[in-house]
């Protein structure tokens, strides 16, 4: 399944290059048409970011959101700064159908947990961010501006546990690059954590990319500005 992802920075669709936010291309279309573009065309799931957030922990475009969610007949995944069970909750309760946790997943995993069991596994999303570092992958949290102390196959370990289904994982040294996934990464964790519905992120850039990621096994793909450029169409799913 080809996701949509639309990142928002001070009310405007953005892509960062490899997260920094120095990098940033600004794309000339409303988010709430938009949204009603990539659903009309065909979208099973939308993925929101609110890159504001993601970098200073406020909600910046909670209003924007939410009238995008309000806009879309298909459902809704936001991330992007929600630190809390609450901020979470009032997403939760204000019509997102599922919530991405980020920062908050590397570093409290127990308010991860008490979410799967309060609102079910189904409207929660645990989003590992990585680089590659040697022959492993280093988390990254707080808008990937600093690495986490624990390992990629430790939180896997520990959200495949306790009844995570759904994990999005992106090498952020591809996002934003359109250079091609990291297929081998995500072949590597389907085959580990058969259980997990995985979501591709990073790099997607041709229909060849969306084949090599469905040949690895991923539920899902991400994808942001190949979509935007028209590289990638969603008709071609």
């Amino acid at each position: 399944m080809i996701i949509p992802a639309i990142d928002i920075r001070n009310g405007r669709c953005v892509r960062l290059l490899q997260g920094d936010f120095g990098a940033e291309t600004v794309y000339d279309r409303d988010p709430v048409e938009l949204i009603e573009k990539y659903v009309s065309s065909g979208a099973e799931l939308i993925h929101i970011v609110d890159l504001d957030a993601a970098q200073t922990g406020r909600a910046g475009n909670r209003s924007l959101i939410l009238k995008m969610a309000a806009a879309s007949a298909s459902p809704v995944q936001v991330g992007g700064g929600i630190r809390s069970a609450a901020d979470a909750a009032e997403l939760l309760d204000s019509g997102i159908h599922r919530v991405v946790l980020g920062s908050v997943a590397m570093k409290q995993p127990d308010v991860v947990i008490d979410l799967v069991n309060v609102h079910g596994a189904e409207r929660i999303c645990v989003a590992l961010d990585v680089r590659p570092e040697g022959d492993e992958y280093r988390p990254v949290a707080n808008g990937w501006l600093s690495a986490v102390p624990t390992s990629l196959k430790s939180l896997l370990d520990f959200y495949v546990k306790y009844g995570v289904e759904h994990v999005l994982i992106t090498d952020v040294s591809r996002d934003g690059a359109m250079s091609g996934p990291n297929v081998e990464l995500y072949r590597q964790i389907v085959a580990d954590y058969p259980q997990i519905l995985l979501q591709a992120s990073g790099g997607v850039s041709s229909q060849a990319d969306i084949d090599d990621l469905r040949r690895a096994g991923a539920a899902g793909a991400i994808v942001g500005r190949a979509l935007l450029e028209g590289t990638v169409t969603l008709e071609g799913d």
